[in-house]
């Protein structure tokens, strides 16, 4: 059950009281958490902290099927513990308004590997550190607005894997990570016409891996930043029962890396808008069309914190050509969406599983293209149900030198379904509330080469049943949750078991002071 406090808004000043909360969960294989939660609200000051820890042995039964005959096992190695501590604070006044967020957990992971290879990974684990500060200043100046972000994040990890049976793979490496930057943006509108957003960004992210194992295997520091400026313009009229609306935003990129490979400076764009007629049943229509540029993730180039995952310090960034058109309806507390959206994209970053662990790579072109149908419906006060169903085309093209299709053309992507649809069913009346959730997820390709080492679909029904009741000046909240009610045993990567039926309780306590 996770504690979610409402934000006030800026210039309300908030209300003098003192909120504590204590929630306890259990579960399935040996899941267990219990959260303290704090908050200390005067005049324009707000103060809360929340602790919480938590454990799971994740030792479930799975379907073993890599022998002859069917076999059950228990996942084993598979635990998992951390604890948290968060702090916010948040001050508002005529002068400055400011919040800081810092959010410190220290973890222990068991990691088994795929089922094909568990000795690889005899009693492998990784334990870590990260610690994440977050800084947000803002002030308005006349007509504009003027907001600032500040991030400093850092993390330690430790991978150990000295009881492997295959002393090839014994392994103790210790990971630090950094990554720090900052944002600056100014808002400048006219009422019922026209606002924008200027600002500048620069982020930094340091990385060094030590192998106390193989030193020829470790990773001297290295580094990567980028600045970026980039600006956006919107403007809106009404013109009753129309309105009309059209943005437009340009980025301009220059990352930088410590070592010999370097990155490109980029210019992204985006254009898009929409019109929308106002009745009993508003009708949105629209679109839009723009470039993309990403830079591979520092975990996708430099990763060597274990020995089931290993960066690539090859990889290109992605490029994207996007595409998107919508048409909505809206009468209510109802409405109906549908989308269809086409990315080409060259240099797309995709994981896979090698010989011996997953890595990055690159492939040359891909095209995705995206049909998505959603909505929500609420037939009557205490009832509420939605869905999306997404169908997805995502194909590889890939050319060789000369042109020719390779011989991985307009096959389909690996890890990418086919179809997703989730949907629920909720209701919600006095102190009680039910919801039911339906998941459907489709085949998947997981070779670019082998048509036949597929991912099966698999189907996942969740239920949740809560009810809160008031005991002197405690606010009492209960809740059941029972996961893949119908025991369903599926893959999301391939040879990595997921757990059958599961299930979750928890109560918790609140009051005010």
């Amino acid at each position: 059950m996770n504690i979610v406090t409402k934000e006030t808004a800026i210039n309300r000043e908030y209300q003098k009281n003192i909120d504590f909360s204590v929630t306890h969960s259990a579960g399935s294989f040996g899941y267990s958490r219990t959260n303290f939660s704090f908050k200390v609200t005067k005049t324009n000051l707000r103060i809360s902290t929340f602790i919480s820890s938590a454990f799971a042995r994740n030792n479930f039964k799975y379907k073993y099927t890599l022998s002859d005959s069917v076999e059950w096992k228990e996942r084993e190695n598979n635990q998992k513990l951390s604890g948290d501590f968060n702090l916010r604070i948040n001050h508002q006044n005529k002068y400055l308004n400011w919040k800081y967020n810092l959010l410190f957990r220290n973890f222990h992971k068991g990691l088994p590997g795929p089922i094909n290879s568990l000795n690889m990974n005899d009693k492998a684990r990784l334990d870590g550190k990260t610690a994440r500060n977050f800084l947000e200043l803002s002030k308005k100046i006349k007509s504009v607005f003027l907001n600032s972000d500040f991030y400093f994040f850092n993390e330690t990890t430790r991978f150990e894997n000295t009881e492997s049976s295959l002393p090839y793979y014994n392994i103790i490496g210790n990971t630090k990570y950094e990554k720090k930057g900052g944002k600056l943006t100014a808002d400048y509108g006219i009422k019922e016409f026209f606002d924008s957003q200027s600002g500048i960004e620069f982020r930094r992210e340091d990385f060094e891996y030590e192998c106390e194992t193989s030193q020829t295997a470790s990773i001297a520091p290295v580094f990567l930043q980028d600045s970026a400026i980039f600006t956006a313009f919107n403007f809106y009229q009404k013109l009753y029962p129309f309105r009309f609306e059209e943005d437009f935003s340009v980025r301009f990129d220059h990352p930088f890396r410590s070592d010999e490979v370097q990155f490109n400076d980029f210019l992204s764009w985006k254009t898009e808008g929409y019109a929308e007629f106002q009745g009993l049943i508003s009708i949105r229509i629209g679109g839009g069309i723009g470039n993309s540029f990403s830079l591979p993730s520092f975990y996708d180039l430099y990763w060597k914190g274990d020995s089931n995952a290993v960066g690539n310090p090859y990889l290109k960034p992605e490029i994207g050509q996007n595409k998107y058109a919508f048409l909505h309806f809206v009468s209510s507390n109802n409405d109906v969406k549908i989308e269809f959206l086409r990315n080409k994209i060259e240099d797309l970053i995709y994981w896979h599983r090698s010989v011996n662990s997953w890595k990055p790579d690159n492939i040359a072109a891909a095209e995705i293209s995206n049909l998505i149908f959603s909505g929500e419906i609420n037939p009557f006060f205490f009832w509420k149900t939605g869905w999306q169903i997404n169908l997805t085309k995502a194909l590889d093209k890939t050319l060789n030198e000369d042109g020719s299709a390779s011989n991985t053309f307009n096959r389909p992507l690996i890890y990418t379904p086919d179809k997703k649809i989730v949907a629920f069913t909720s209701f919600s009346l006095n102190d009680f509330y039910l919801k039911i959730s339906y998941t459907k997820i489709g085949k998947q390709r997981t070779s670019r080469y082998n048509d036949n080492k597929m991912l099966a679909a698999y189907e996942l029904v969740d239920t949740q049943f809560a009810f809160e009741k008031k005991l002197g000046n405690f606010d009492m909240k209960f809740y059941i949750q029972l996961n893949n009610v119908f025991d369903e045993h599926y893959e999301i990567y391939l040879l990595s078991p997921r757990p059958g039926f599961n299930w979750k309780t928890g109560i918790s306590l609140e009051t005010k002071l």
